[in-house]
C-alpha cells in the first residue's frame, strides 16, 4: 500500500486536515498511515469532497481509538478514550463547515422476507424502525 504526501493532490490536502503527513508515523493507534488507496475508496465515496473524505477518516480514527482502553501506571496515563474523543469532535466540526453532508449507503437488494408482505412488494419507503422487529427476551422463571 502506498503512501504519498503532495498537497497539490486530493490525498495530500486530506492527509494535512487529519495529520497523517508523516510516513511511518500515522495517527492510527498502531502509529501506521492511512493509505492512498483507503483515502481514495474514501474520496470516491465522498463524491470527491476533500472535507467530507477528511471527517469520515476522523470518524474511522475515533473508531480505532476508542477500541483501546485507557491506561493507568503510577503517576502515568494515557487516556485513549480521549484521542477518540477529539476525533470525534473534529469530525463533526468538519461536517457542520461543509453543511453537514454525510455518505449514505443505498442497496439494490430486493426484500424477500416477512417484512416484503408488512410493507408491500416495494418496501424501500418504509423506515428502518419499521424494519426492526420487537426484540423479546425469554422468560425466565
Amino acid at each position: 500500500m502506498a503512501f504519498t504526501y503532495d498537497l497539490t493532490t486530493n490525498i495530500g490536502k486530506i492527509r494535512l486536515a487529519i495529520g497523517d503527513s508523516k510516513y511511518q508515523q500515522g495517527v492510527r493507534p498502531d502509529n501506521c498511515n492511512f493509505s492512498n488507496e483507503e483515502i481514495t475508496a474514501i474520496l470516491t465515496d465522498a463524491s470527491n469532497d476533500v472535507n467530507v473524505a477528511s471527517a469520515v477518516l476522523m470518524e474511522i480514527l475515533s473508531r480505532e481509538w476508542a477500541l483501546l482502553c485507557d491506561i493507568t501506571l503510577g503517576p502515568r496515563k494515557e487516556a485513549y478514550s480521549q484521542v477518540s474523543k477529539r476525533y470525534t469532535e473534529l469530525a463533526k466540526q468538519m461536517r457542520d463547515a461543509v453543511g453537514g453532508n454525510v455518505l449514505s449507503v443505498t442497496t439494490g437488494f430486493k426484500r424477500d422476507d416477512e417484512y416484503q408482505y408488512l410493507f408491500g412488494e416495494d418496501a424501500s419507503t418504509a423506515t428502518a424502525a419499521e424494519y426492526v422487529p420487537e426484540h423479546r427476551y425469554p422468560s425466565r422463571l
